[in-house]
């Protein structure tokens, strides 16, 4: 809803207030309104449908037979290129009409985002902009009229980051992502990931499973620390890891760490008597090593494990092992981790996650219930 009011002033040019301590007005106008914004794999644009509904209402008779433009602006980051209106094809940045051509009227709006490698920074290897837009809407050709309400702002980063499924793209970026995990359709994953919710200290490892699941000299990490594992609220967000970790120098990336920390955790906590020799005792029975927070996030387990916490995307509080592992079946976890619908490298290539993008995981029940908020 956008509109346009008249205000009411007393002889001496005050604004005058009404009982709630309001400006009082004198004619007012209102637009019932619907935007719809897409954005496209594959691209840099933003396109928005702006519906304006039946029933345009009016009090007064100041805007009777007058004409308006509702338009759309934009605000770019790091500079104007990353939110630039389109005006070919038709398209224009406002349109113009009185109330019965505004009456039930679609029109578009589009815009691209452009940021070269010479303005985004060293900092910015995958080329993000961010466009911020809102409608407008103003009496043409008078004055004495203001805008009723500040109009909400959309927000929309663009990127070129080439390992997000696709080399450029664009998402509204105005909630917390989030994944949801099903029951239904993961019914192994979602009893590991909802004990790490319900109750952290009952998954593994544990302070009493086998010494070498358990870090004991860790810097401020007792053996009876409480768990509180993260992902899984919008207060304890996890973030995607991409990038090798050039910090700390090994042969294999950060992500390779977190897979082989949490392999040790399974073998120490549900095998501790194997003896090392041949595959992992829980791929005869078909299963894999299940491990959350994920090994494509910055808390995965290995960070646990470091005296000096890494300075990156993760505030790594409160200072315990705050991850779990439990064997589960290999199709299974290959369908949850993966790139099939509903997967999470699906999720990370449709909502492009880009490195260090903060996220956490919706569970639902079998009956489609939310258990966690």
């Amino acid at each position: 809803m956008s509109g346009l009011v008249r205000v009411k002033r007393d002889g001496f040019g005050n604004i005058v207030k009404n009982a709630q301590g309001q400006p009082a007005t004198t004619d007012e106008i209102w637009f019932p309104q619907i935007l719809i914004g897409r954005t496209y794999q594959g691209s840099r644009t933003i396109e928005f449908d702006l519906w304006v509904d039946e029933g345009i209402n009016s009090k007064g008779d100041f805007f009777e037979g007058k004409t308006f433009s509702i338009g759309m602006m934009g605000t770019g980051y790091p500079n104007a290129n990353a939110c630039l209106p389109v005006t070919r094809d038709g398209l224009k940045t406002s349109y113009v009409g009185n109330e019965d051509y505004w009456d039930d009227r679609t029109v578009k709006f589009k815009f691209e985002s452009y940021v070269d490698p010479g303005s985004a920074g060293s900092d910015n290897r995958e080329l993000i902009g961010t466009c911020t837009t809102r409608t407008t809407l103003n009496l043409v050709g008078l004055s004495g009229s203001q805008e009723a309400l500040a109009p909400p702002k959309q927000s929309i980063r663009c990127d070129s980051a080439t390992y997000a499924g696709y080399a450029q793209g664009c998402i509204f970026d105005h909630e917390t992502p989030s994944i949801a995990l099903k029951e239904s359709n993961h019914p192994n994953a979602y009893s590991h990931i909802s004990l790490a919710y319900f109750n952290p200290d009952a998954t593994h490892p544990k302070p009493t499973d086998h010494a070498n699941a358990w870090p004991v000299n860790v810097d401020g990490i007792r053996k009876d620390t409480k768990k509180v594992i993260p992902g899984l609220s919008k207060n304890r967000l996890i973030h995607r890891l991409y990038q090798y970790d050039d910090e700390i120098r090994q042969t294999f990336n950060r992500a390779g760490r977190n897979t082989g920390r949490a392999q040790s955790a399974c073998r120490w906590s549900y095998y501790p008597t194997w003896n090392g020799t041949g595959s992992f005792p829980w791929v005869a029975a078909g299963n894999q090593c299940d491990e959350f927070p994920f090994a494509s996030t910055y808390e995965g387990a290995w960070v646990w494990w470091q005296n000096s916490m890494p300075d990156d995307a993760g505030s790594y509080q409160p200072k315990g092992v705050n991850y779990s592992v439990k064997p589960i079946p290999s199709a299974e976890n290959n369908s949850w981790g993966g790139s099939a619908p509903g997967g999470v490298r699906s999720y990370y290539v449709y909502d492009r996650m880009l490195d260090g993008d903060a996220f956490f995981i919706r569970l639902y029940n079998k009956e489609g219930v939310r258990q966690n908020h």
